[in-house]
């Protein structure tokens, strides 16, 4: 349609409402727009949310990044509806685009570096703007796409940029304009034309959409097939009938019709060969590449799913779903299974629940009174901040660092008993912090204190993966602490374990030959030894030797893995790199098991169905723990910055803004980002910085497999 090479159209669609299509669809805009997209927003959604009338454009999610489309001589802003019916129905066209810069009458002003937003509200403040028709009469919906096709046109033309993006808010279900909007986007074909679908992980949710799912690529695939009956009809020396059922006979006519076209608004060019053009894939060929791999034109997010199933915590198992879709095996793609457990949705499609994305439509529009805020403003910031002042000075100097990295340190037990008296002392004040935070009506600030940032719940992954190994592995002569442990539990053969477990570490890495391990090794083995000190409890048998070496084994190669990686990965690729930040990314590859597994015995005694695969997550556990530990004075220093600064700055000021968590995450668990420069990118402001990580990270995977960036 568009006539530039890379324009494309993108469908974001649901099958239900409240579910995040119009946040996904407004996510997957920004993405566009930073990817050099002139970006068209058309909120079709007509009777949800309107986003105009929700001033997106002052919402602190969106704000700077979206304009909403306005007529330049009046400066209102505009109705799709009211457009399409008082203008386009009456035979006055479609009205043109102008730039900021260029401000012509009786034209919509556009930003061509902001996401231009233009929503359709069927209600007004005199009544009804657009006839129902619109949403049940299948000519009336023809007419409005035709509509849209102009629209779209006038704003290619006008940006005169190579790349144009039109996302579609559609409606959700199949009522209204829906099924024309996918009748006119499968005419324009799968290179230019993307459907994005949002579903929960409610059962119907997920069975809807996967069918679909199915009807949009069947849709696409019925088109192509008698795309093909159509070349042949044209074919030199090509005599005989076609059998054409009532759907295929009206695209044939179709394709008919734009049969040596040569027009800038010809949508059926994915299915006409173009002669111009040396080399050429025939049509025949590019449809087979888009119907063998659907993630080429469509994709799936998972949205509101609970924190506990995005953090592994638990597993949504949807084999008995499958069941009801009318083709499981095609599905499965879209939702990411993986090979290791069968029929079940890779969280790379997942976006975890956050209760304050449900109000980025209302902050232009709530506030505080003005003589509650400041009566509240005397009488309860300050105590507030007082008592988070007070609270921080009785947490400990905990200076694991010193220790932890100090080579050849050995594990004292009144090192370990205070060690851990300490993180729990921590702990248990930064939850009355919390505490008193939330009760003061600053919820919304707790919210942003993960667990698994807080000093009691460093331990909590390793705890979970080591556990898993010694009961799956038939070695249950350790008990594991409770998460995040116990205090005062320690047995005194554990001391004495802890005490020879450096020194027997290092003579096991020297035995499995590990290139610099035995030269790096000493960089790990101390936080090592205290990770599992810490995790550890009370032995239930005494130790056989036997038992100990294979044990042992188990976490010397770990270390010697450690050692191996930051020699290649960490020392030589970026000096400026800590150990810390290197754990905390560390990762384990199959080369890696595929060297270490004749030389570690621990994994001979393993037996079952996923043999070897509780490996790498002990050991990227391991890794993460380690690294908190190192920086564990660090990051306490930086949650207590972070606090006094919201509760200080921004608690009634302005609103908990979801890039802060981003980060947050990145200084104390991705470490990706230094301390130092993390409080300066949080104190300096919030305007450079991303939000909606995780919305974003979803739909990048999704894009990148369209291949539209």
């Amino acid at each position: 349609m568009l006539a530039t090479k890379r324009n494309i159209f993108i469908s974001v669609e649901s099958r239900k409402g409240g579910v995040g299509k119009t946040t996904a669809a407004l996510n997957l805009a920004k993405l566009l727009k930073e990817k050099d997209y002139a970006v068209l927003f058309l909120d079709l959604d007509i009777t949800g949310t309107n986003i105009v009338s929700a001033h997106i454009n002052k919402s602190p999610f969106w704000e700077g990044i979206t304009h909403i489309v306005k007529r330049e001589s009046t400066k209102d802003t505009v109705n799709l509806l009211a457009i399409f019916e008082q203008q386009f129905m009456v035979g006055s066209g479609v009205p043109n685009f102008t730039t900021i810069s260029q401000r012509q009458k009786d034209c919509l002003s556009i930003n061509s570096n902001k996401i231009n937003v233009m929503g359709s509200q069927i209600y007004g403040e005199k009544g009804i703007i657009c006839k129902p028709n619109l949403l049940f009469d299948e000519l009336h919906a023809f007419w409005f796409i035709e509509f849209l096709q102009k629209l779209c046109n006038n704003f290619s033309r006008i940006v005169k940029r190579n790349n144009v993006a039109v996302v579609i808010d559609n409606s959700p279900g199949y009522v209204g304009v829906a099924p024309v909007i996918q009748e006119w986007l499968t005419d324009v074909g799968p290179s230019k034309c993307k459907f994005l679908t949002i579903s929960s992980l409610d059962i119907q949710d997920i069975i809807s959409c996967s069918n679909a799912v199915e009807e949009i690529h069947h849709r696409y695939l019925n088109k192509w097939n008698t795309s093909c009956k159509f070349r042949k009809a044209f074919e030199k020396g090509k005599e005989g009938k076609f059998d054409l059922n009532d759907k295929e006979k009206r695209f044939f006519f179709r394709l008919f019709e734009e049969q040596g076209v040569k027009s800038n608004d010809m949508v059926l060019s994915f299915y006409l060969p173009n002669k111009s053009k040396e080399n050429e894939i025939s049509a025949k060929e590019l449809g087979a590449h888009y119907a063998e791999n659907i993630e080429k034109y469509q994709g799936i997010v998972v949205n509101r799913v609970p924190r506990e199933i995005k953090k592994g915590v638990f597993f949504y198992d949807f084999h008995d779903i499958l069941e009801n879709v009318k083709n499981p095996e095609f599905i499965e793609n879209l939702l990411e299974t993986r090979s290791v457990y069968p029929k079940r949705i890779s969280q790379s499609i997942m976006v975890g629940y956050d209760e304050y994305i449900e109000y980025q439509f209302l902050q232009s529009a709530v506030s505080l009174g003005r003589d509650k805020y400041e009566q509240r403003k005397y009488h309860f910031e300050k105590p507030l901040l007082m008592y988070v002042e007070e609270c921080s000075n009785k947490i400990p100097i905990i200076s694991t660092e010193e220790i932890l990295l100090r080579p050849r340190g050995m594990i004292h037990a009144k090192h370990l008993v205070k060690l851990q008296e300490s993180i729990l002392r921590t702990q248990d004040i930064f939850n009355q912090i919390l505490h008193y935070l939330s009760i003061s009506g600053l919820s919304h600030v707790t919210r942003l204190i993960h667990e698994e940032w807080q000093p009691g719940y460093i331990l909590q992954g390793f705890n979970k993966a080591l556990r898993q190994i010694l009961v799956e592995s038939e070695f249950p002569y350790f008990e594991i602490g409770p998460m995040p442990f116990m205090p005062g539990k320690f047995h005194p053969e554990l001391f004495h374990f802890m005490e020879k477990f450096p020194s027997k570490v290092r003579r096991i890495s020297k035995r499995l030959e590990v290139p610099y391990s035995e030269r790096y090794t000493d960089d790990f083995i101390p936080s090592l030894t205290w990770a599992l000190a810490l995790s550890t409890v009370f032995p239930h048998y005494i130790f056989r030797e036997k038992f100990q070496e294979e044990f042992l084994e188990l976490f010397a190669v770990i270390a010697a893995i450690q050692s191996l990686h930051w020699e290649k990965r960490g020392r030589k690729k970026n000096k400026k790199i800590n150990l810390s930040m290197f754990l905390a990314n560390e990762k384990l590859g199959k080369n890696d098991i595929e060297k270490f597994d004749m030389k570690f015995h621990f994994l001979r005694h393993f037996h079952g169905p996923r043999e070897f695969d509780f490996f790498p997550e002990l050991y990227t556990s391991c890794c993460k723990a380690q690294a908190r530990l190192i920086d564990l004075q660090k990051d306490i220093d930086f949650l207590l910055m972070l606090i006094r600064q919201l509760v200080r700055d921004n608690s009634f000021k302005r609103p908990i803004l979801p890039y802060i968590r981003g980060i947050a995450e990145k200084v104390i668990v991705k470490k990706t980002l230094l301390h130092e420069r993390g409080k300066k990118e949080f104190v300096k402001g919030f305007a450079s910085a991303s939000y909606m990580e995780e919305f974003e990270n979803v739909l990048s995977g999704i894009v990148e497999k369209w291949g539209i960036l």
